[in-house]
């Protein structure tokens, strides 16, 4: 089963690869950049492998990158409002059974 945060992965891995290719680079080159295998940076770019937060770090800086380049922030805003209606259910339930009733 996919969770919401497996999603996150995925999709920083999707925009990782859209800027990687935007840069022209192989998985290899990119990697070597970063002291990464390429095995590592296909597994980061399918969401198999989570990055940390010091490689984060290193590709913004590396690659003079913003967040909004690799970030999926539309995703995370899904996320949260989703988050907010399922915790909204049970009281928009009830305000609906007292109105029945």
């Amino acid at each position: 089963m996919t969770t919401s945060f497996d999603q996150v992965y995925i999709e920083f891995g999707n925009n990782l690869r859209r800027f990687r290719n935007s840069k022209k680079l192989s998985q290899e080159d990119f990697g070597s950049k970063l002291d990464l295998s390429r095995v590592s940076i296909t597994n980061i770019e399918k969401g198999r492998q989570k990055p940390t937060i010091h490689l984060i770090f290193n590709i913004l800086l590396t690659f003079n990158a913003k967040m909004e380049d690799i970030f999926p922030f539309d995703l995370l805003e899904q996320i949260k409002a989703e988050k907010r209606i399922k915790a909204n259910k049970p009281h928009v339930a009830k305000f609906l059974e007292e109105l029945n009733s």
